[in-house]
């Protein structure tokens, strides 16, 4: 483990002249994402409720409830919400809050369209995913195994 990692040090790009600090997401940061999901999963479902029989709303919203409650960040729907745009901005949004404490979701939307901020963005955030995987840094090396001393034998005592 690298003591940036360890540490959770930001990390740092400058665009435009402004600086940016990525902060490593923390376990409260992922709870509020999941929770975000959660919302997502009923606000979606609400959309539905005024064109739908009024003998079906409470079916409508039962279920929704029903399918955020299940909400994981292990589920591919999660998956799925994290690659999206809106996904994609509340992440970044919840690593640079713990910096920019006046940062809102809004303003890293603008940034994400900034397209030189996306570009070393997306270069700090393959920098971090190699420095926290067991893989090397340097694309197609490997890093070389190291081998164990072969212990000494034991000699057998002659009787």
């Amino acid at each position: 483990m690298t003591i940036a990692k360890a540490t959770g040090a930001p990390l740092e790009i400058i665009v435009d002249g402004e600086k940016f600090r990525f902060s490593p997401m923390t376990d409260k940061d992922f709870g509020e994402f999941e929770n975000w999901i959660q919302y997502k999963v009923v606000q979606n479902a609400v959309k539905l409720l005024d064109e739908a029989p009024a003998e079906y709303r409470a079916g409508i919203l039962q279920d929704a409830y029903a399918r955020a409650a299940k909400v994981s960040l292990a589920d591919s729907s999660s998956s799925a919400m994290m690659e999206s745009i809106d996904g994609g901005v509340k992440l970044l949004y919840l690593s640079l809050r713990h910096e920019h404490k006046d940062i809102e979701e809004g303003q890293v939307k603008s940034l994400i369209l900034n397209p030189e901020f996306s570009k070393q963005m997306l270069a700090a955030l393959d920098w971090i995913n190699r420095l926290s995987s067991d893989e090397s840094t340097v694309p197609n090396v490997r890093r070389r195994k190291t081998r164990r001393k072969a212990k000494p034998k034991k000699k057998k005592k002659k009787r």
